[in-house]
């Protein structure tokens, strides 16, 4: 048997093990949409804080949503950062239909802080109650998730509560990069482990990050992550490490966003954040590379190159992938449709990895929403 042969059959008892772990792990997540309500007469005060630049387009569908949410102890914080169209004038005209939302208006950003975590720190330290929600200014909420989400969080007694939205998508090769990125989420972040105080995993979803606000501010709420481009994430591992509790719930029907529109806004999204998460680090990037070629370039490539055994080897790992897209399509509510543009993601994303890398790197830095951060800076302020 040649080296090719023993790489194919390698690799397909690899994929055969990472299947059944990611397969077996999602379903032991539960859906939000499922779980029971809480109680009016036990409702804790929730505080929804979330941080708007330049989001005039999208952020008043969420506003209302948050408004129309079905909860009686809420308050919501809008954060208007540093935005140069109509945001802010926005917010101050949906703030005086409702005494329930407040709005902070941001108008220069302090060395040492990424806009984001510096809005949500400003947010935090004026917001009252038991509890405080993380979101994103393109989210939607149902009116019934925050009653089901605090359920969970006061019947298990969980300092974090982390819930994955619904990407709202029309389709395409997009719709396939999110779904491959949620792949790897699930894969590496392994979210049906994080509850077990034994385990080292950890987890954070920008969209809801529901915190218990004592546990938030004993880790030092957002300063410790003050430059990390990944700070939902971030926040949940300073959480989990530091002993508290967490979970994350599947939000299929109750929590959405309308994610990237086009496979190019993707990869310009992703430019701030790949080298983040890989800590910046050359050889987590290599490794990255390495696992993208050998489990998902080589195993299509050798479709065309191989021939007998070999082929068949590598035609199974590519029917797993397949099955696996589809396990996890059906999961996120990702269109059926888009998987016939599977092939072409493991390309874009290994451009994608080594785009942001690059830019990183040659920049000395991170552009993110017309602001530039020093690498310098952002390394000291990994975790």
């Amino acid at each position: 048997m040649d080296w090719i042969s023993i790489l194919a059959v390698v690799t397909l008892l690899l994929t055969i093990c990472f299947l059944t772990d990611v397969v077996l792990g999602t379903r032991k997540l539960a859906l939000l949409t499922a779980l029971p309500a809480l109680s009016d007469a036990i409702s804790p005060k929730v505080t929804i804080i979330a941080s708007a630049l330049n989001e005039a387009e999208t952020i008043e569908p969420a506003i209302h949503s948050w408004l129309a949410i079905d909860y009686p102890a809420l308050a919501i914080i809008a954060v208007n950062d540093r935005s140069t169209d109509n945001t802010g004038a926005v917010l101050d005209r949906l703030a005086a239909s409702d005494t329930r939302l407040k709005v902070i208006h941001i108008d220069t950003l302090p060395d040492g802080w990424l806009g984001k975590s510096h809005a949500m720190q400003q947010a935090a330290s004026k917001a009252e109650g038991d509890y405080l929600l993380f979101t994103d200014a393109d989210v939607v909420i149902q009116p019934t998730a925050l009653k089901k989400a605090m359920q969970r969080m006061t019947e298990r007694k969980l300092d974090h509560l982390a819930v994955m939205p619904d990407a709202i998508i029309s389709g395409g090769l997009v719709a396939m990069m999110i779904l491959d990125f949620a792949i790897t989420f699930f894969s590496l972040q392994r979210p049906w482990r994080v509850s077990d105080p034994a385990s080292r995993h950890f987890v954070g979803v920008g969209a809801f990050n529901l915190v218990r606000s004592e546990a938030y501010h004993d880790v030092g709420m957002h300063e410790r992550i003050a430059m990390h481009p990944v700070d939902d994430v971030m926040l949940g591992k300073l959480l989990k490490h530091s002993g508290f509790k967490q979970e994350m719930l599947l939000g299929s029907g109750e929590v959405s966003v309308a994610w990237y529109t086009s496979a190019r806004a993707m990869i310009r999204g992703l430019e701030k954040n790949t080298f983040a998460y890989l800590d910046y680090r050359l050889s987590a990037v290599l490794a990255a590379t390495t696992m993208l070629l050998i489990f998902g370039i080589w195993p299509l490539l050798a479709l065309i190159l191989t021939s007998g055994a070999t082929w068949m080897l590598n035609a199974a790992i590519v029917t797993l992938r397949f099955t696996l897209n589809l396990h996890m399509a059906r999961r996120t509510a990702i269109p059926y449709s888009s998987l016939i543009r599977a092939p072409l993601v493991p390309f874009v994303m290994l451009f994608s990895l080594w785009n942001a890398t690059a830019k990183t790197i040659i920049h000395r830095g991170i552009y993110w929403r017309g602001t530039f951060y020093p690498l310098s800076e952002l390394k000291r302020f990994r975790l």
